[in-house]
C-alpha cells in the first residue's frame, strides 16, 4: 500500500517515532493495516429478514490500525525500544500522521495490546508490531481550511424560528450573498466559527445552512464576538463573555456536508455589521 515515498510519524506527549524508507525504522512489506478501509457495521431488522432484510442502522466502527516495521540501525536499538514503551501507554493518546501519495493526513489513536518485538538473532534486524484504536474512525487534514465570510449584503427576512415564512417582515434575516464553503473531505465535518460585530450592534447573530440554524439568544454589541464550535465532542456556542447558556436552545450544531455548503450569516437585525472566520479540518475514509 505504501509504495514509493512515505513517512509515518507516531507521536504522543511522551515520545515520537518516525517510519520511512530512510529513517531508523522502516515499514515492512504489507506492514500497515486499517489505513484505507474503515469497518462498517450494519444491523438488519428481523422484521425485514424474509423480505431480504433491510438496514435498520449503519455506522462506522472505531478503526483498528497496526504498523509493522524493522529497526535498521542495531546500534540505536535501545533508543527505539525506549520510544516504543513511551508511545504504547494506553493512557496517553497518540497522533498518527501519514504522508503518502502526495498528501498528509492524521488520526488520533489509542495504543492497544502489547507491542510485539521480535529478534531472531543478534545480527538480524528486530521487527516490531504496534496496534492502535481510533475512536473517531476518520483521518483528517493536517492543515485546516479557513474561510472568511464578509459583511453581508441587504438581507431577506425569515421568522425567528428559522423556517421560511411567506409575508414575514420581522425576525431572522439571512444575507442574499451566502458564501459557498467547500468541504473536500469524504464525510461531514464540524467546524469552529468566530463571529464579529463591527460597525454596529447585531441582534441574535448566527449561521445558517439551508434551514439548519445555529445562533445566539443574545446580542453582540459593537466590537463583540461569538464563538461557535460544532466539532464532535466539542459542541458549544457562546458570547465573548464565555456565557455558554446564551445560545438559542432551538439551534442545531450542524456540520458541513461533503462538497459545497451555502453557509450564510444571519441576525434579527444588524446582519450588515456581521462577519465570521470559519475553520475546519476535512475528514477522509483513508489516507
Amino acid at each position: 500500500m505504501l509504495s514509493g515515498e512515505y513517512k509515518i510519524s507516531l507521536e504522543s506527549e511522551r515520545a515520537m517515532l518516525t517510519l520511512s524508507p530512510t529513517s531508523l525504522c522502516r515499514i515492512l512489506d504489507g506492514g500497515v493495516e486499517g489505513f484505507d478501509c474503515p469497518e462498517l457495521a450494519v444491523d438488519v431488522r428481523s422484521s425485514g429478514f424474509y423480505d431480504g432484510g433491510y438496514a435498520g442502522e449503519r455506522r462506522i466502527k472505531p478503526r483498528s490500525l497496526a504498523v509493522m516495521f524493522e529497526v535498521t540501525d542495531l546500534s540505536r536499538e535501545s533508543e527505539v525500544r525506549d520510544s516504543i514503551l513511551r508511545l504504547t501507554n494506553p493512557r496517553v493518546d497518540c497522533t498518527i500522521t501519514v504522508t503518502a501519495r502526495g498528501r498528509t493526513r492524521r488520526i488520533k489513536a489509542i495504543p492497544c495490546g502489547s507491542p510485539e518485538y521480535v529478534r531472531k538473532n543478534f545480527t538480524y534486524p528486530p521487527s516490531v508490531r504496534l496496534c492502535f484504536i481510533a475512536e473517531d474512525p476518520f483521518f483528517e487534514s493536517v492543515n485546516p481550511t479557513k474561510v472568511i465570510l464578509p459583511k453581508s449584503a441587504p438581507a431577506l427576512t425569515f421568522p425567528a424560528s428559522g423556517m421560511i415564512g411567506a409575508g414575514t417582515v420581522t425576525g431572522i434575516s439571512r444575507s442574499l450573498n451566502g458564501e459557498y464553503v467547500m468541504n473536500g473531505g469524504d464525510v461531514e465535518c464540524g467546524f469552529t466559527a468566530v463571529l464579529y460585530a463591527s460597525g454596529g450592534r447585531v441582534l441574535r447573530p448566527g449561521l445558517a445552512l439551508g434551514n439548519r440554524i445555529l445562533r445566539l439568544n443574545s446580542d453582540l454589541e459593537f466590537g463583540g464576538r461569538a464563538i461557535f464550535d460544532t466539532r464532535k465532542g466539542m459542541k458549544s456556542a457562546r458570547a465573548d463573555d464565555g456565557n455558554n447558556a446564551a445560545y438559542d436552545r432551538n439551534s442545531e450544531f450542524f456540520s458541513l456536508y461533503p462538497g459545497e455548503n451555502a453557509l450564510k450569516l444571519i441576525a434579527v437585525s444588524g446582519v450588515e455589521y456581521l462577519s465570521a472566520e470559519i475553520e475546519f479540518n476535512e475528514k477522509f475514509l483513508g489516507i
